[in-house]
């Protein structure tokens, strides 16, 4: 019986156990090729293409190949497709689509907070890049941009205030050290702004700068209670 109910519990919560950014960005990758493409709204501003851009470069930086063709307007695409998102549901209709279309469009995007939301649909891969204002939208662009392969959790909230970011949950240095490994209250300071083509300067001072903080997501909670029912 116990075996039962852990075999139905387990198809329940298979497809979304493994939506973590820990595994971004290499899960849209195949050979040299982007498996995704980057999108924004049909009538988001021109900062948004500027966070659009920013991220394909870094991309196109990680995989050490160009990549073209990957830049698509929401028009132009559907949610069948691995995507990374830009923009909240207002100025994206297909972050809309991702989220039920949400009403008020931005209920989940407070000023001064933007995010970096990772979710998984029948296999399909989506990242969602997006703030209250394309300003800060640009910012988790930047943030992602910067640690493309060193974020974790479902979410990363990046909290806008007095020029500066922190994330909850926050990423981790290059090697994905654990919350011991780095000093505690540390921000990233964010007073300049990062030219969207360079992103060197911006990689190597992240892991300088950012807070680690590791929580047991509740899924992994989930899993510990029904593993102690068997033992």
């Amino acid at each position: 019986m116990r075996l039962r109910i852990l075999f139905t519990v387990l198809l329940l919560i298979v497809p979304y156990a493994f939506a973590d950014l820990g595994d971004f960005p290499d899960n849209i990758i195949k050979g040299n090729r982007l498996n995704a493409f980057i999108v924004v709204g049909s009538k988001s501003t021109a900062m948004d293409v500027v966070s659009q851009n920013m991220i394909g470069l870094a991309l196109a930086g990680y995989i050490d190949a160009p990549q073209s063709g990957v830049n698509k307007l929401d028009s132009e695409t559907n949610i069948s497709q691995n995507l990374i998102l830009i923009g909240n549901p207002c100025v994206n209709k297909l972050s809309a689509e991702i989220l039920d279309n949400p009403s008020p469009c931005d209920q989940s995007y407070p000023a001064g907070k933007a995010s970096i939301r990772y979710t998984e649909k029948s296999g399909v891969k989506y990242i969602l890049v997006a703030g209250s204002t394309p300003q800060e939208t640009k910012k988790a662009a930047e943030y992602l941009s910067a640690n493309l392969d060193r974020l974790s959790g479902s979410e990363v909230n990046v909290n806008l205030a007095d020029g500066k970011i922190t994330a909850t949950p926050e990423t981790i240095s290059a090697n994905r050290t654990t919350a011991s490994d780095v000093p505690s209250g540390r921000q990233i300071n964010t007073s300049e702004k990062i030219p969207a083509g360079d992103l060197s300067e911006e990689k190597d001072n992240a892991s300088d700068a950012i807070v680690v903080v590791k929580k047991k997501s509740i899924i992994q909670r989930f899993i510990d209670w029904l593993s102690s029912l068997f033992t």
